[in-house]
């Protein structure tokens, strides 16, 4: 006797799908942490540092560069495939469009690039104030595109005070307290 399976419903709420999101960026920064501290890791920053001595040390540079450009693609590639599943429609426009390609490197940028927390903080920062001026100066005042003209602002004052972004400060404030 064979028992049919349901069929696979979408869920119903948006709500099911912000816990997937959760897992996945719980998941993705223990991955990460863990990823920073492994041989690989090492190997990568001595390659940013200096790629000649890396080579120098017997790292094969070209196969590590290799295995992190396969191990970003496959993040991608999840993340990608569920946000298609949750839009239920794929065009290029829409889902990677210049505005979204900006805000991601703003979104590292402006959070401090090398670290493991600047990106969050970069995005806790831009996705708010995103929303925020859109409403407030696109919607009422009729500017479209102020967000980011604002966001390049925001950018070269982070820039100017501190290059590896509020991470970066935050390391700053950091250090002159234990001292």
């Amino acid at each position: 006797m064979i028992l049919p399976l349901p069929p696979l419903q979408p869920p119903k709420e948006d709500i099911y799908y912000y816990y997937v999101i959760l897992g996945f960026f719980f998941l993705g920064i223990l991955y990460v942490n863990w990823f920073r501290k492994s041989r690989l890791g090492f190997q990568l920053r001595s390659i940013k540092d200096n790629e000649e001595v890396a080579k120098s040390l017997g790292i094969n540079v070209h196969w590590a560069k290799i295995k992190t450009y396969a191990i970003a693609t496959s993040f991608v590639s999840v993340v990608g495939s569920f946000h298609a599943c949750y839009i239920k429609n794929i065009e290029p426009e829409d889902t990677m469009s210049l505005d979204i390609s900006i805000l991601i490197a703003l979104m590292a940028m402006l959070g401090g690039a090398g670290s493991l927390w600047g990106p969050i903080i970069g995005a806790g920062v831009l996705i708010p104030l995103k929303s925020y001026l859109k409403e407030w100066l696109g919607a009422r005042a009729g500017l479209i595109g102020i967000d980011l003209i604002v966001y390049g602002a925001i950018i070269m004052l982070v820039s100017a005070v501190e290059p590896r972004g509020i991470w970066g400060i935050v390391e700053k404030v950091r250090r002159r307290k234990r001292n």
